[in-house]
Parts: C-alpha cells; sequence; structure tokens
C-alpha cells in the first residue's frame, strides 16, 4: 500500500530512476495517490516496481522513452594518498549499514558496513547533484566522515572532509546519463 505518493514519484521508484533522471510535467510532482493492492503473496522489490509500471501504462496511460544525455556530475574518486578505511571482513553483501546525523556545525555519516556505490548516492543527495562512482573500490567499509554543511564552519568541506578523511576526491565533469522522458501520462487512472 503507498499512501499519499505523487505521480512522479510513482514513476520514479516503478523505473528504479533518481529524481535528475526523468524529464516529465511538472505537475506530476503535486497530484497524490493512495496505491492499494492484492497480491497472492510476498512480493520482491523488483515485482513491486513491474507492478507500479504495469499501473502505470495501464491506468494513467504511460507513454516514455530512455535518452542519454550528458549531464554534470561529480565523479568519486581515489585521491593521491589513496583510499584510508579497511574492508569490513566478514565477507556479507553490503548493506548499506549507515546513520546520517546533523547538527548546526557539522554533518556526520557513520557507516558500520557500506559500498562506495552507495556513499556516492548520499553524496548525490547532499549535494543535490549527481555522483558517480568511478573509485574502482570494491568490497565494504567501516567508516566515519564528518563535514560543515556551511561555508567556513568548524569542520572542514564536504570536499576536504572526503581528501582528508577517506582518501576520496569529487571531480566535476559532463557524464552521459539515461534519461526517461515522459512523452504522455494521464492525470486521472482509467478504472478498474
Amino acid at each position: 500500500m503507498l499512501q499519499n505518493w505523487s505521480l512522479r514519484r510513482i514513476v520514479l521508484k516503478a523505473y528504479e530512476i533518481k529524481d535528475y533522471a526523468l524529464t516529465a510535467p511538472d505537475w506530476l510532482a503535486s497530484l497524490t495517490f493512495d496505491i492499494n493492492a492484492k497480491t497472492t503473496g510476498p512480493v520482491t522489490e523488483t515485482g513491486l516496481d513491474q507492478m507500479l509500471k504495469t499501473l502505470l501504462i495501464e491506468r494513467f496511460h504511460l507513454k516514455a522513452h530512455t535518452i542519454v544525455q550528458d549531464k554534470q556530475a561529480y565523479l568519486l574518486l581515489t585521491a593521491k594518498n589513496g583510499f584510508k578505511p579497511k574492508p569490513v571482513k566478514d565477507g556479507s553483501p553490503a548493506i548499506d549499514d549507515c546513520d546520517l546525523s546533523r547538527y548546526p556545525e557539522k554533518t556526520s555519516l557513520s557507516c558500520r558496513h557500506a559500498s562506495l556505490g552507495y556513499l556516492a548516492e548520499v553524496l548525490s543527495a547532499q549535494l543535490n547533484s549527481i555522483v558517480v562512482d568511478r573509485s574502482e573500490v570494491k568490497a565494504t567499509y567501516a567508516f566515519t566522515l564528518e563535514w560543515s554543511p556551511n561555508p567556513g564552519g568548524v569542520a572542514p568541506s564536504i570536499f576536504t572532509a572526503l581528501q582528508e578523511q577517506l582518501g576520496l576526491r569529487l571531480d566535476r565533469r559532463k557524464v552521459p546519463v539515461s534519461i526517461l522522458v515522459v512523452e504522455n501520462i494521464g492525470k486521472t487512472p482509467a478504472g478498474n
């Protein structure tokens, strides 16, 4: 059951894309719906995504296509002094177990078991920009990253913190990004 989800959020979930990867009418963000569905058993994330796609196509008459555009992004890379955290040794897959704490003077990200792909997602949200992991660092890590959300704060900037605390850097470049373009979508769903 999904409650009070905007049509834009439903499209993002159905296609498992980030907000920057969707070109659609502005009104999709303000039109909200409750979705109640019955299944014969448990549904996986992939199954839910497929169900939402079917709903969008059949009930909202969604027509969309994908294009590739060059967009400004940050590449997450290993810094010259090398990556500092040590891998988690238990051998289990990444579970991206992190806590993000915000204080007036600093923001802290404490990860007990995280991939750098997940770190790129967190950085993307913090910077409100695309961040792509190109570090070539595989495995999962435990680390803490602390930075100031404000210029001139008591903690370093997120860019300095990444380099000093983790041995990573962010480089700004244009990268090819797949964009879902909504050609047509109804404001009212067709009946059951």
